[in-house]
């Protein structure tokens, strides 16, 4: 990719190949080195990361696109670039996406003849494979990756926050919740561009013939709900499988009408969590447990019933609040902003639960914020509600 200013971090592929008998493949710069190293690089203009991260372990190690299958991908992983480095002019560091790749055969053939990165390239069990070959600064982000695919055949990772939506963004009452608060962007130092790359990258969002995923979203005014619910309908496969509902009078007609099928997203800015929500606004109303047991009992039936909820709350800043509203010709916000804000904790304090907690999620970037929830979306769609 371009060179970007100072200060931002390089968007970078990496790749674990596995090939059928389990083993992986690591590349060795020069017969002088003692670490290893998984293919990676940068990813060139206009390419996808999966076409880069495919190009890149063709250049390295030979192995052409049409024999690897990516079975999985892991983003939001960085390391930080020596000062002898000389990228370390243009980047703080590498910011990964990590890729699983399948290759057919056992310890297929390589070949390093044309590769500018390594001298020579080695498959190992997983059971040779150990995190103190691996030069020292890139070892944080390979030792998550290796726990992210193989959780149950790697060793712990070292005690370090995973930059993922799903870590950073989980709000926890009585806890902190700083990356939602204060509007950064720590997954994009990089900006707009990068993070619609990354969000143009990802698979469509496509509900298994099984699950059952109800979307809840809830916000202030002026976070922008109707922008969010449209990016999540543009990043929908099947248009039929997802289910919309923005409006009162369609939830009030029918509420179970509003709740997936079987192979179905829905998506409710409406409901019981909104209506709580809205009425503790209108009334000035800090207390809310009783309304809130009320909630729980619907979350615990709808559980029941096979439904599977992933809960976004979408939080704004005074500033931004004041502009938007002022966009739309609208003075002042319904309440005071410090008033807004401790019935909206309270709110979320309230509602959430181990079993159904909330992501809390900045609206300062549009880009941001579709990309979080998309992504949020996604990995709950993979998981279930884990």
């Amino acid at each position: 990719m371009s060179k970007e200013a100072s200060g931002t971090w390089r968007i970078n592929v990496a790749a674990i190949i596995r090939d059928a008998a389990g083993h992986i493949l690591l590349g060795r710069k020069s017969l002088r080195s003692r670490y290893l190293h998984f293919p990676q690089g940068g990813v060139k203009q206009g390419e996808s990361l999966q076409q880069a991260v495919l190009r890149e372990i063709h250049e390295e190690v030979g192995i052409p696109p049409e024999s690897c299958t990516i079975l999985a991908e892991f983003p939001g992983l960085r390391y930080t670039y020596r000062k002898k480095n000389k990228k370390s002019k243009f980047w703080l560091g590498q910011q990964q996406t990590y890729f699983l790749i399948s290759v057919p055969g056992c310890t297929p053939a390589v070949n390093c003849s044309a590769s500018s990165e390594f001298c020579a390239a080695l498959w190992q069990s997983q059971e040779q494979f150990s995190i103190e070959q691996i030069v020292p600064f890139k070892r944080t982000a390979v030792a998550r990756a290796m726990a992210h695919f193989f959780p149950s055949e790697s060793p712990s990772p070292p005690p370090v926050d995973s930059l993922t939506p799903q870590s950073l963004y989980l709000f926890r009452p009585g806890g902190s919740n700083a990356h939602s608060l204060s509007g950064a962007v720590p997954l994009f130092a990089g900006g707009k561009d990068e993070a619609r790359l990354h969000l143009s990258s990802l698979p469509l969002l496509r509900p298994s013939s099984r699950l059952r995923l109800l979307v809840i979203l809830v916000g202030l005014e002026s976070t922008g709900l109707r922008k969010a619910i449209r990016s999540i309908a543009c990043h929908t496969a099947e248009p039929a499988s997802l289910h919309v509902c923005a409006a009162w009078e369609r939830y009030e007609l029918c509420p179970r009408a509003t709740y997936p099928l079987q192979g179905e997203l829905a998506v409710l800015s409406t409901g019981e969590h909104a209506r709580l929500l809205r009425e503790a606004l209108r009334a000035d109303d800090e207390d809310q447990s009783e309304r809130a047991q009320q909630i729980t009992s619907l979350e615990e039936s709808l559980q029941s019933q096979g439904v599977n909820l992933l809960k976004i709350a979408l939080q704004v800043s005074e500033k931004t609040q004041l502009r938007r509203l002022s966009e739309k010709d609208k003075k002042t916000p319904l309440l005071p902003w410090v008033r807004q804000q401790r019935i909206f904790h309270n709110f979320l304090c309230a509602t959430s639960s181990t079993a159904h907690p909330w992501y809390l999620i900045p609206t300062e970037h549009g880009w941001y914020r579709d990309y979080l929830i998309v992504s949020l979306i996604r990995h709950f769609l993979a998981t279930g509600n884990d």
